[in-house]
């Protein structure tokens, strides 16, 4: 797992580094998440699951399905929350046990 500040670091981390889920947040500092997404698109990469966060959902939810969105969540949210996003944006390949276990 890669953690980074903002969408400027996310986007240089994508150009060389296969990613297979990205978690953003809409609002980010120097490139906010709906701009990364648009970018990373633009320029061609591929990435299978797509979350996006944000207290505020005041997104085109319709673009960014179109764009790959693959989860919206909505803050706050809870540990268990993000882990069964990120399962279910796993590729198929990637998943081996990858159950979310019962809290």
């Amino acid at each position: 797992m890669l953690t980074v500040s903002d969408g400027l670091e996310a986007l240089a981390l994508i150009e060389v580094l296969k990613i297979d889920i990205l978690i953003a947040d809409i609002q980010m500092p120097n490139m906010g998440g709906v701009v990364l997404i648009r970018t990373i698109r633009e320029r061609g990469f591929s990435i299978p699951g797509i979350i996006v966060m944000s207290a505020y959902l005041d997104v085109d939810l319709m673009e960014m399905t179109g764009l790959g969105v693959k989860e919206f969540l909505e803050k706050p949210f809870t540990a268990e929350i993000l882990l069964q996003s990120v399962v279910d944006g796993l590729p198929e390949t990637s998943r081996s046990d990858t159950s979310v276990p019962e809290a």
